[in-house]
């Protein structure tokens, strides 16, 4: 008997198991959007209609692995996402080898997920991180799902798999408040220059909220300097260290937007342009990807870069927490947040793939927030 229920994301899950002609079982597990669909497959999940299925050939889990990503993910995604896939790829292969994947269960997955998270790795020598396990594991569930409906293993050996690592930042330590965040830009205003293109891209960021390879992916052309506006079309592949024609997509359909912009940030980007318009006169130079945020010597910032410069101006503005440049993309949030937006119009202007996504980055309590409802809750307590 097949059993149907909601989840959070607003699918409707199937879940039942099939007996077979020769007395063998097994779990089956489906997502639809429609309950209609859904109910329509449960039905058909029949003892009586069911039939032996001819077992495929043995495979490894690595194998099995890549070949899912290859079909399922690769070039469907970002950059920054094939990666990750790519990455989990070699955990898997680094740890269990030419282990076959019907050959592994749940004992055995969780001390891959332990070796995960208390191994030493990267230049850092650090294990991963919670975080980074968290999606190891949901990338491999999601395979392993797979493997069962195909055949290739008998069980979901992820199942209540217990998830650890080196505890990421707290959410409220991952941001700095609005009046830091205004002091930070203020400064970085005052040192920015060709010569010190870190602190143009901490500015744009901080101001818009833009992903870095959405920043080193902006183009003149997508700055409508009449209209107040930015698009972002694509983003820079900056990890593969090309210096030209590095243009990728960006994240996911609701990262292509065009969002309006401060005066503030206008008159900034026009002194950028005026710069850049002068040194490349002076020594003929013409850059063919047209980018905003080209350093001086021509080459491209690096993330690194870019986070020294906003550590900098954490201390430099007495901020409480030292942050990343992706701090600069959560600050952002925070303040338009503060300031009254809506957590519709803040998705929207951030580009992520649902506004439950944003509902979630932004649950921790900003403390101008915290401030602003005390005295609301205050003022109308007095008032009675």
């Amino acid at each position: 008997m097949a059993t149907i229920k909601k989840t959070g994301t607003g699918q409707w899950t199937v879940r039942g198991v099939v007996t077979y002609q020769d007395g063998s079982t097994k779990d089956i597990r489906r997502a639809f959007n429609r309950l209609a669909k859904a109910k329509e497959f449960a039905a058909g999940l029949t003892t009586e209609q069911a039939s032996p299925v001819a077992a495929p050939a043995e495979i490894s889990f690595a194998d099995y692995y890549d070949r899912w990503i290859t079909t399922y993910k690769l070039g469907k995604h970002s950059d920054v996402t094939d990666t990750w896939y790519t990455l989990v790829g070699g955990y898997i292969r680094q740890y269990f080898h030419d282990t076959l994947i019907s050959g592994i269960d749940r004992a055995s997955y969780q001390k891959f997920l332990d070796w995960c998270a208390t191994t030493p790795r990267g230049k850092r020598e650090q294990p991963l991180s919670r975080t980074t396990v968290s999606r190891i594991n949901s990338y491999i569930k999601a395979v392993v799902l797979d493997a069962v409906e195909d055949g290739y293993t008998r069980r979901d050996f992820t199942r209540r798999a217990v998830v650890s690592g080196i505890p990421s930042k707290p959410a409220s330590e991952k941001y700095v408040d609005a009046g830091e965040l205004e002091k930070m830009v203020s400064i970085a205003e005052r040192h920015a220059s060709l010569e010190a293109m870190s602190y143009y891209v901490v500015i744009f960021q901080a101001l818009t909220g833009a992903r870095f390879e959405e920043a080193l992916g902006m183009t003149w052309e997508c700055v409508d300097f009449d209209q107040h506006t930015v698009t972002f079309k694509r983003s820079w592949l900056y990890k593969n260290k090309k210096r030209f024609n590095n243009f990728g997509p960006l994240k996911n359909a609701q990262s292509y937007r065009t969002i309006p912009i401060s005066a503030n940030l206008l008159a900034v980007l026009s002194q950028l342009r005026q710069e850049q318009r002068k040194a490349y006169l002076a020594v003929g130079y013409r850059d063919t990807d047209d980018l905003c945020f080209r350093k001086a010597d021509h080459n491209i910032l690096t993330n690194n870069a870019v986070n020294d410069a906003v550590r900098r101006l954490c201390k430099w503005a007495g901020a409480k927490n030292s942050i990343t440049s992706h701090g600069l993309r959560h600050s952002h949030g925070s303040m338009l947040l503060y300031k009254g937006v809506s957590i519709l119009a803040i998705s929207r202007r951030l580009g992520h793939a649902s506004v439950n996504i944003t509902m979630k980055v932004y649950l921790h309590e900003v403390d101008e927030m915290k401030q602003k409802d005390d005295q609301q809750t205050l003022k109308a307590l007095n008032d009675l």
